[in-house]
């Protein structure tokens, strides 16, 4: 549908509409099932006969540094990220500041540096002010995860605190807030409902958006092993590592042996 929507476009001579196209397309990549070194082939096949656009060339940048990231690329996708955020802010485009900390959080958690990662979300939310729920969802989800792998289990309560009701949220942040408030809940000590979350987000995950579901069968994981469920932490860490390594996702299959090498 988006491929005949952009020959449309194309067809039209409309450039916004085309741009705005071409950034679904670029977007869905990370997520998507397409394996990481396809989705770089097929970024650079959409933008070889694109017109110039600054604005769509640091989106580019964005996507291509989270898939550099993925293949455990770091210091590449960190420059990549670093080109990006200066196109967007000499544009002027703020509210893509969120879209910047997010690449850049992803990187970080990547690269196993949850400190890092909080202080790209913190240091571009400050710049959004942005008073829209949707947006403030998904940067405090990002914070609450870097939090978590830093232990700082307070500070994601009350992170989770303010987000009691989820309605209208996009799935991807229902998936993180649902492993967010397992896992605090097993920290807890309540691990019945800790479970409850954990499997209401491998739920909720789509099949097809391979890293989202691969992320909440860690969580879920993460759960079971806390209840001493060794059968059930070795099905929902397999099935994960399976998706991250179909995706190409290196660095997240890497993290996850680590943290699981029991």
């Amino acid at each position: 549908m988006l491929e005949l929507a952009l020959e449309h476009a194309r067809r039209a001579g409309d450039r916004l509409e085309e741009s705005e196209i071409l950034g679904e397309f670029v977007f869905a990549l990370p997520a998507g099932p397409t394996p990481v070194p396809q989705a770089i082939r097929r970024l650079d096949e959409l933008m070889r006969d694109t017109e110039p656009d600054l604005r769509l060339d640091a989106w580019v940048l964005g996507v291509r540094a989270m898939l550099e990231a993925m293949r455990s690329r770091l210091d590449e996708a960190r420059s990549l990220s670093e080109r990006e955020a200066a196109i967007l802010d000499e544009l002027g485009i703020y509210w893509t500041n969120f879209l910047v900390s997010s690449h850049q959080w992803t990187i970080e958690m990547l690269a196993g540096r949850p400190e890092a990662a909080e202080e790209a979300v913190r240091r571009r939310s400050e710049l959004l002010r942005s008073d829209e729920a949707t947006v403030m969802w998904n940067i405090d989800s990002l914070l609450a995860l870097a939090l978590l792998e830093q232990g700082r289990i307070t500070e994601v309560r009350q992170l989770a605190e303010k987000w009691t009701d989820m309605r209208g949220a996009d799935r991807q942040t229902r998936v993180t807030w649902c492993g967010v408030l397992a896992r605090t809940a097993a920290e807890a000590g309540d691990l019945q409902e800790a479970e409850r979350f954990a499997r209401e987000g491998v739920a909720i995950a789509a099949a097809d958006e391979l890293n989202m579901r691969a992320a909440s069968l860690v969580d879920l994981g993460w759960v079971l092993r806390r209840a001493g469920d060794v059968d059930g932490t070795a099905a929902a860490i397999g099935e994960a590592l399976e998706l991250y390594e179909r995706k190409g996702n290196i660095a997240a299959a890497a993290l996850v042996r680590t943290s699981f090498a029991d």
